[in-house]
């Protein structure tokens, strides 16, 4: 191949990679957009969980019966300030329900919120925020009580205490199922 060719198709395979690499980035803002637009979650929808979700320390959980997922930021004062309650509930409830930490944030962070807030519930690393779009999450604390794959009771409250006492509702059978926002 003489010199003037490679060069075209050099430059030619460059001007296709950069086009590309547009293409991908405006399908994700597109996708974000979409996520963005879409109506919040409500009691009785059903939401495609994982099969496995993976703690800090590798632990695989599966996603099976009644779980609560609490999505968090470790930077969030609510979420540190409730913490311990729903650290309280996992270590009384947790042969009843399973509960997991869903935060997008760095290791460390999380890893400090762990021993400062001295959570024993896992929690999960969700880095490129999938869970946080499933499950439509603008805004922490959000906290979802699903069983099978069908949201049971949904909280976007700052009211850790009116929430605990709705699932302790649940646990006795009244099920009475509301939303707070």
């Amino acid at each position: 191949m003489n010199n003037p060719t490679r060069k075209w198709l050099v430059v030619a395979l460059s001007v296709s990679l950069v086009a590309l690499g547009i293409l991908l980035a405006q399908n994700r803002k597109m996708n974000s957009l979409e996520n963005a637009l879409r109506s919040p979650l409500k009691v009785g929808d059903n939401v495609a969980l994982p099969e496995v979700i993976t703690d800090l320390n590798g632990t695989k959980f599966q996603f099976r019966g009644l779980t609560l997922l609490i999505f968090f930021n470790p930077d969030c004062p609510s979420c540190v300030n409730e913490a311990p309650l729903w650290n309280y509930f996992f270590q009384n409830h947790q042969n009843r329900v399973k509960v997991f930490g869903i935060t997008r944030a760095e290791e460390k962070l999380i890893r400090d919120f762990v021993r400062n807030t001295r959570v024993t519930y896992p929690i999960a690393q969700d880095s490129r925020g999938v869970l946080f779009e499933n499950f439509r999450v603008r805004k922490v604390p959000t906290h979802f009580l699903i069983k099978d794959n069908s949201v049971v009771l949904l909280f976007t409250s700052e009211s850790p205490s009116v929430q605990l006492a709705e699932i302790e509702e649940f646990f006795r059978g009244n099920q009475k199922v509301s939303s707070f926002e």
